[in-house]
């Protein structure tokens, strides 16, 4: 993985490393304290969080998943902590408390094979679900906070990409499918 200077165009550091294998996914962790900490899936199956500011690996790697982390996302909570949500080849979606890098609650269960995109869906209601994407032509809708699914979606192909804004979620497939599901009215 490297980081790049967006206004000059120059990686900023060398490669980070520290997967045993190659990076699959990414993202940016908001902390409690104002820092943003970046958080890769590998192939090897384990997460690692990374500071930004000076390239280095913050803690050991989150293990837990069988299989190739493929989707991870950050999860604002209703109590103001943020937790990250991981996605894997095994078919399951773990939550982590990025702070201790411990998994909260039970592993998620419900994909038939691998979980290839996860994504945080704010609700207009104010609550905030993790829809994840998978092998099986399912989007799943999870409530955070309990650990359960709450709806189940069949796309009719393979989910890879998705984003959620305001209620309403975007999911990308193979064959170009482009999908919005929305909690009310779609603007």
């Amino acid at each position: 993985m490297q980081l790049w200077d967006p206004v000059t165009g120059h990686p900023v550091y060398g490669p980070l490393t520290g997967h045993t294998s190659w990076a699959n996914a990414v993202a940016a962790v908001p902390l409690p304290d104002g820092r943003t900490l970046l958080a890769t899936g590998g192939q090897d199956g384990t997460v690692q969080l990374w500071d930004p500011a000076t390239g280095w690996p913050v803690g050991e790697p989150f293990t837990g998943h069988t299989g190739a982390v493929l989707a991870v996302a950050a999860v604002p909570m209703p109590d103001g902590r943020t937790l990250l949500a991981t996605g894997s080849d095994d078919g399951t979606v773990r939550l982590w408390a990025p702070v201790t890098g411990h998994p909260v609650g039970d592993p998620l269960i419900g994909h038939i094979g691998g979980v290839l995109t996860v994504a945080a869906l704010p609700m207009q209601d104010g609550r905030t679900l993790l829809a994840t994407g998978g092998k099986d032509r399912s989007v799943r809708l999870w409530d955070p906070v309990i650990g359960q699914a709450v709806a189940c979606l069949s796309m009719g192909f393979d989910c890879w990409a998705m984003t959620g804004v305001e209620g309403a979620l975007v999911v990308a497939g193979t064959g170009m499918a482009v999908l919005v599901w929305a909690d009310g009215p779609v603007a």
